[in-house]
């Protein structure tokens, strides 16, 4: 189901007749259809919806995604240099449906990179993760924990390292734990803990899917106001402007 939405419907009569059929919601679903096509995907062929709406992105997106029981929204991936994508952001933020973010540099989805923190929206990213590697050849997951080291513990006579042995040690426990609970059948996994080196947790994430060689990063994000994002601070949303250049897919509650 492909839906486009038109943004901008007030336009004056004077204005849609300098466009012409170039503002027509025909034209633009023939564009989609022309689009797809050009993909040259015979799996794809005469097997779609396209859909023209007016109003805003992200609560049409939001209204069709419910009304056709979408499981997940794809989007394309703006880089901050071609714009904000603050659109995005507020769907990624609002939506009750998973979302996948693309960029335009094409890439497989053969490494599968899911930060996890042992919760259960966590176990889901996971749940998703085994399901597109089992349908790739090859298909690979690595599921990553970035722990954070306590505040106050520069008070203390304990060592930094002692510290970060603790907590990676009490990590690499629940780690276990955690993975244990999943069938990955003959999908190749690996786990690693790690701490946050003052970088904060986006950041960490985005250095572990490059040394890792990542394809895709598979994380879960509740439910939060778009305000709370912006004035708080999502990590998800962090994760989302630091990993521009990489598909992200957003597991939801």
């Amino acid at each position: 189901s492909c839906l486009y939405v038109d943004k901008n419907p007030d336009i004056p009569d004077e204005v849609k007749k300098l466009l012409g059929n170039a503002h027509d919601h025909e034209r633009f679903q023939q564009l989609i259809h022309e689009s797809i096509e050009h993909l040259g995907n015979a799996e794809l062929s005469g097997k779609y919806e396209s859909h023209v709406v007016e109003g805003t992105f992200e609560d049409q997106m939001m209204r069709h995604a419910d009304s056709e029981k979408v499981d997940l929204i794809v989007l394309g991936h703006k880089r901050r240099t071609d714009g904000t994508g603050i659109r995005a952001r507020r769907l990624a933020c609002q939506s009750d449906t998973d979302i996948l973010f693309v960029p335009n540099d094409e890439r497989g989805l053969k490494n599968i990179l899911v930060p996890v923190d042992f919760s259960k929206l966590s176990a889901k990213a996971v749940k998703r993760a085994i399901e597109i590697a089992g349908r790739i050849d090859g298909g690979s997951i690595d599921c990553i924990h970035v722990y954070e080291l306590p505040s106050g513990y520069s008070q203390t006579n304990a060592s930094d390292s002692e510290i970060d042995q603790l907590l990676k040690k009490h990590a690499d426990e629940k780690m276990n734990k955690f993975i244990d609970q999943f069938d990955f059948g003959d999908i190749k996994v690996q786990t690693a803990t790690t701490g946050d080196k003052n970088e904060g947790l986006a950041t960490a994430i985005r250095g572990e899917s490059i040394a890792r060689d990542s394809d895709i990063i598979i994380m879960g994000s509740r439910g939060e106001t778009f305000i709370s994002w912006i004035l708080v601070g999502s990590t998800t949303e962090k994760v989302m402007l630091a990993v521009e250049d990489i598909p992200l897919m957003i597991v939801k509650e």
